[in-house]
């Protein structure tokens, strides 16, 4: 597999924050928690030219300095989205 880095510019990011501190099967239930709410952001998702959803993802933030929130994380992130 080739891997390629690239520089971003700024973005936003809409979803929910959980952390591996909710404990097991977090991610599952904050999937859940993201997938029954999607109608909220639904109109700011991104689309194809026939106004299709061009797609779901997942950030993964895994850094002792990140900041969410104001919040200093020691422990991963996941912002479903």
């Amino acid at each position: 597999m080739k891997v390629e880095r690239c520089v971003k510019e700024s973005f936003v990011v809409i979803g929910k924050e959980g952390s591996i501190l909710d404990g097991e099967g977090f991610i599952q239930r904050l999937w859940g928690d993201a997938n029954s709410h999607f109608g909220e952001v639904e109109h700011l998702a991104k689309k194809d030219e026939n106004g299709n959803i061009s797609g779901i993802w997942g950030l993964c933030l895994i850094s002792r300095t990140h900041s969410i929130r104001g919040k200093i994380s020691a422990k991963g992130f996941i912002l479903p989205g």
